[in-house]
């Protein structure tokens, strides 16, 4: 906790990892300097741990709005195919949370989840289209990730980097499973018209994009576009493992005594648990 305490005074962001030795739930912190102006308390994603599910209106944006309320600075001259459309995303309002459980196998009683355990859902997460007006699904992903803080992924890979075990004086059954942190976007997308220009016959590999502009002075913008995406560093996923009490019989989840992130609504994949947020008193609660 001291080297974590000196971290964060150099303004370094720190990302829960599990460490050798901790408990169920418990993780300690790593390294990622990418971000270091999100470093500071809610627009990190360490505030799920204290904020999930909170919207923040005051984080560090790539782009920002003009006068008229439209995202048009970021918009390119020319446009590059679906790499690079006409348009542009702004970043309004942000959000951290928990994301649906993903299992890393079947339940056990006294099981130990080893390192190196590898989890790969692909595809877990699918672009959401409302609101994004005409633009092909390829365009406006480009653009998101283009504003957005964090890039949209559709999968998640994770290996663990410590050995598991499950929570101490806890005899019953279990299993083990992976809760992904989630980023949630909400902003205001602008597209402009596209013109074609110049000689309609070049032939040239590249005639196509020199022969069309963005009309910056003809746009169409939309307000409280969002996206939600799994949070993903360096083709990794960042979340916490945690050990889901189970009933011996049944196989189905504990109600009580639950790692606090299970309880959060969209966690669990179990149909009887009831999600509850706050969490309960009951909860089990893993700080950093």
């Amino acid at each position: 906790m001291i080297l974590t305490t000196l971290l964060l005074s150099f303004g370094i962001v720190l990302y829960p990892q599990v460490v050798l030795g901790l408990p169920a739930g418990d993780t300690m912190d790593y390294t990622f300097t990418d971000l270091r102006a999100r470093s500071d308390g809610h627009c990190s994603p360490h505030n799920v741990y204290t904020k999930a599910g909170e919207w923040h209106y005051d984080c560090p944006r790539k782009n920002t709005v003009n006068e008229n309320g439209d995202c048009v600075n970021a918009i390119p001259d020319r446009p590059d195919g679906d790499k690079k459309p006409c348009s542009a995303y702004c970043e309004v309002r942000t959000s951290f949370a928990y994301g649906q459980e993903q299992p890393f196998h079947i339940a056990c009683q006294d099981c130990t989840l080893h390192q190196g355990e590898q989890l790969q859902k692909t595809p877990s997460w699918a672009f959401e289209i409302g609101g994004g007006g005409s633009l092909p699904i390829k365009e406006l992903e480009a653009t998101f990730n283009f504003g957005a803080t964090y890039s949209f992924s559709s999968s998640i890979t994770y290996t663990t980097e410590t050995e598991y075990t499950p929570p101490e004086n806890y005899t019953g059954c279990g299993q083990w499973t992976y809760v992904p942190f989630t980023f949630e976007s909400c902003g205001t997308l602008t597209t402009a018209q596209q013109k074609t220009t110049g000689d309609p016959f070049c032939n040239q590999a590249n005639c196509a994009s020199q022969n069309k502009i963005c009309e910056k002075d003809k746009l169409t913008t939309s307000e409280n576009f969002c996206q939600s995406t799994p949070i993903t560093v360096d083709g990794k996923s960042i979340g916490k493992v945690i050990y889901v009490k189970t009933d011996c019989d049944s196989g189905q989840a504990l109600q009580d005594g639950q790692d606090e992130a299970y309880y959060f609504p969209g966690v669990s994949t179990d149909e009887k648990f009831k999600s509850v947020w706050p969490a309960p008193p009951t909860t089990e609660h893993h700080s950093q």
